[in-house]
């Protein structure tokens, strides 16, 4: 599997929520990076597992404006 490197960040994986608002992208050092899609600003940032993300969904959203990531 490939991946780019974005400022020193290796991205390994992309989703993009159903709603198209919010993205999360997954690297190698195990950070998971939550993107506002309309605002072009990431919103967190989580440090998920020592070691690389290979890929990641969202589920269903539960709480307020909470969404939840289940790791693969």
């Amino acid at each position: 599997m490939s991946y780019v490197n974005l400022d020193g960040y290796s991205l390994r994986t992309l989703k993009v929520h159903p709603d198209g608002h919010i993205a999360a992208l997954a690297g190698n050092d195990g950070t998971v990076r939550i993107w506002n899609i309309l605002e072009q600003i990431q919103v967190a940032e989580l440090k998920a597992h020592d070691v690389r993300i290979l890929d990641m969904n969202f589920t269903e959203k539960l709480l307020g404006s909470y969404y939840f990531i289940e790791f693969l």
